[in-house]
């Protein structure tokens, strides 16, 4: 999956920063080994308590924002599938579907 400019920087800067290991896995704990999908979950904990947010955030739905943005900005559904790694388009859509109604929304609130 291609990266945004500012995922590339951003990991750049991280490759500078990162501790040496032998570990394979690019993001490392704080004990310089490769992170396991909890310690994911721990920081996603973490950084949501921190920022103040109330409403549950999983790794689900940090990857439901992310394609619901993007069908809000115009990508296509085959893109979405390719990018999010469904098999079926129809599970794609049902992003494309939340993008259409955050449009229309949206349109309501800026009404003139």
């Amino acid at each position: 999956m291609p990266l945004e400019k500012k995922a590339i920087q951003a990991l750049k800067l991280y490759r500078t920063h990162r501790p040496a290991t032998l570990s394979q896995q690019l993001f490392l704990s704080y004990q310089g080994q490769g992170i396991s999908d909890r310690g994911v979950k721990k920081l996603i904990e973490k950084y949501r308590r921190l920022a103040g947010i109330e409403k549950r955030v999983t790794c689900h739905s940090l990857r439901h924002t992310f394609g619901t943005y993007k069908a809000e900005q115009g990508t296509s559904p085959f893109r979405l599938k390719e990018w999010l790694g469904h098999e079926s388009l129809a599970t794609t859509q049902i992003y494309v579907h939340m993008g259409k109604q955050n449009g229309r929304k949206l349109m309501e609130q800026t009404s003139l």
